[in-house]
């Protein structure tokens, strides 16, 4: 929210973000300043302020930059067409600078609140992470306990894969060896075929030769 009304702001100082003075040319008056430098101090909401041309000078802007020291969300001011030493306005201008390059919402009116909320973010994500990584490790023996078994398996089957090899290499040995003995029986008996076919001759002659015998009888 942004005002340029003094009284109001001082009187809700967390309700504004932004207050413009020097909109109405107002001429600020020690008390008034001595105000605004006190609730500076303590104020966490106000981001922007714009104090041209309303005469403050060089001890007015000294109570300002005091303030600024326990001050960390102020990242605007405007000081121009006023009485301050160019030393003193270096200061402020340093301070302001300061608190722009810090993180945002390093300060709020809500400080402490958002510190906790911060830190039970933390505590959360930690949880989180603590929690996925003993679900990781589980999930990683478990791999580890498949990876190991069908390494065991793969063995026996290997193993078994050995042992039928060597059966099947006994097998063909065995078959070479029937083979090599059925030629060698083959080749014993393939001469003597035709003397077995010459003695069944005779003896067919001889029977012939029996019956005309029985029948002369």
């Amino acid at each position: 929210m942004e005002t340029d009304d003094l009284d109001a702001f001082l009187r809700n100082p967390h309700l504004y973000h932004t207050l413009r003075i020097n909109e109405q040319f107002k001429k600020l008056n020690e008390k008034e300043i001595t105000k605004l430098a006190e609730v500076l101090k303590s104020n966490s909401t106000l981001t922007t302020l714009h104090l041209s041309w309303n005469g403050m000078e060089e001890d007015g802007a000294k109570r300002l930059a005091e303030a600024l020291e326990s001050n960390s969300t102020l990242t605007t001011l405007s000081l121009d067409s006023n009485d301050i030493s160019t030393s003193l306005f270096a200061r402020i201008k340093q301070k302001i600078e300061l608190n722009k390059s810090q993180p945002k919402g390093a300060k709020d009116a809500k400080g402490p609140r958002i510190a906790v909320k911060e830190e039970g973010k933390v505590r959360l994500d930690r949880d989180k992470v603590k929690t996925r990584l003993e679900e990781v490790r589980k999930t990683s023996k478990a791999e580890e306990a498949e990876r190991k078994r069908q390494e065991e398996e793969i063995k026996t089957m290997k193993e078994r894969k050995k042992k039928l090899e060597e059966e099947l290499k006994k097998l063909k040995e065995n078959i070479e060896t029937k083979e090599r003995e059925h030629n060698e029986w083959v080749n014993k008996t393939k001469g003597k075929g035709g003397e077995i076919e010459w003695l069944e001759k005779q003896f067919a002659s001889l029977e012939v030769k029996v019956k005309r015998l029985d029948e002369l009888n």
